[in-house]
């Protein structure tokens, strides 16, 4: 999905089942895994197609339904899978909807939440893989509202100026409508700041690359990195903030766009981004995102990220921004 590429494995292709916990896997000897494989609180391994239709089912709620670690990444990518095959299908067909999508987002969510052992932290003691399931998540809550796939597949042409053309095309706050609806995918993308700030962006930009997994840097989820400025989230708040500038004068939000706005402003302002008169609430915020990208190194996966959306990098992070700055109805 970030590069909008198709997946190399079909959810059609796994005959195999969910993987076993973690404290199973390491395991010193049979006997303890058979103890730990017996428990009433080992998570159980369906196979894999069985656990992907269960989440899709609307007849069953699935109250109760639990993976290890490892199976719950392989389902949300599952999901993943799943909703991009669904938005090509659109291209032909406009009117798909994405209900199905969004009730087994819910469904992998309440499963997420009801394992005690998930964890925000990536260095949590039982591993990092439910802290990088959640990037994917918050990932697929946005694609759900806004796809931004033309112009992560503008990054495989390494062009500067296609980027350029892409970004002021798609993330332009024109062409649709704001809804209370898409607030699922709105706050996690600006509480996503929250944490750098928080912890300093120097800081995080610098030293998150040690613990923090690809997945966050491409995803750019609500606690994980925010890395990329052409992550998912990064995209959704800057065009989800010019929909907002390009309001007319006296227009009202709602609660929660109004609590999410108040949010952003609070955060630059404990960030010490002052925002000079005349700019735009959207330009302002993609100079911290662009200030995250400092030194950051993971995987070597962001070199052209970095090389393009840094604000000491000027082909395209200064551009972008001049965009954001200019009013779209002038």
């Amino acid at each position: 999905m970030t590069f909008d590429i198709p997946p190399n494995i079909t959810n059609a292709e796994p005959p195999l089942s969910l993987p076993c916990s973690e404290a199973e896997w390491r395991a010193p000897d049979p006997e303890s895994w058979f103890l730990l494989h017996t428990s009433a609180t080992a998570p159980p391994t369906p196979t894999f197609h069985n656990a992907l239709q269960g989440l899709f089912s609307p007849d069953d709620h699935n109250i109760g339904i639990r993976y290890s670690h490892f199976g719950s990444f392989i389902m949300i990518n599952a999901i993943c899978s799943q909703l991009w095959a669904r938005l090509k299908l659109r291209s032909a067909e406009p009117n798909i909807e994405l209900t199905s999508i969004e009730f087994a987002l819910d469904q992998w969510q309440r499963a997420w939440n009801a394992d005690p052992d998930s964890s925000m932290s990536p260095t949590s003691p039982h591993g990092p893989l439910s802290f990088n399931a959640s990037a994917l998540y918050r990932m697929a809550n946005i694609r759900i509202f806004r796809d931004y796939s033309r112009v992560k597949a503008s990054f495989r042409m390494h062009d500067i100026a296609r980027i350029n053309q892409v970004m002021a095309e798609d993330v332009s706050g024109t062409g649709w409508e704001r809804s209370q609806d898409m607030m699922r995918a709105i706050m996690p993308a600006t509480l996503q700041l929250q944490i750098p700030i928080k912890m300093g962006i120097k800081l995080v930009a610098r030293t998150a690359a040690l613990i923090w997994s690809v997945e966050h840097v491409l995803c750019a989820t609500e606690t994980g990195t925010t890395f990329s400025i052409f992550s998912d989230s990064g995209l959704l708040l800057c065009d989800w903030l010019r929909t907002i500038e390009n309001d007319p004068p006296g227009t009202v939000l709602g609660p929660e766009e109004q609590k999410a706005l108040n949010l952003v402003k609070e955060l630059l302002s404990e960030a010490d981004i002052s925002i000079r008169d005349g700019e735009r609430l959207s330009a302002a915020t993609l100079k911290v995102w662009a200030g995250t990208f400092d030194d950051v190194w993971v995987w070597g996966s962001i070199f052209l990220f970095i090389f393009d959306t840094n604000s000491s990098h000027p082909p395209l992070g200064q551009k972008f921004a001049a965009i954001c700055a200019r009013d779209p109805r002038n």
